[in-house]
């Protein structure tokens, strides 16, 4: 029977090791973004209708800042 040098033997598990490394990394990063995904979808459930509405606010605030400022323009010219 056949018995690898030591050497041989280390570098065919440190072989082995990083086939499987980037796997179990892969798998763990995968996990971390669907844990965030999640947590992202939680949080937009619980303040969906306060954000929509803050939202809405913003967007008539920029569009009024945009009109004056257009109007402004306007009469000017």
């Amino acid at each position: 029977m056949f018995t690898p040098f030591p050497e041989v033997r280390d570098r065919v598990f440190q072989q082995d090791q990083a086939r499987i490394e980037p796997t179990r990394l892969h798998s763990e990063a995968s996990d971390d973004v669907w844990r965030g995904a999640e947590a992202a979808l939680q949080h937009s459930l619980q303040d969906g209708p306060a954000q929509g509405e803050r939202s809405a606010r913003r967007l008539r605030d920029r569009l009024a800042r945009h009109w004056m400022s257009r109007r402004t323009t306007l009469l000017e010219g």
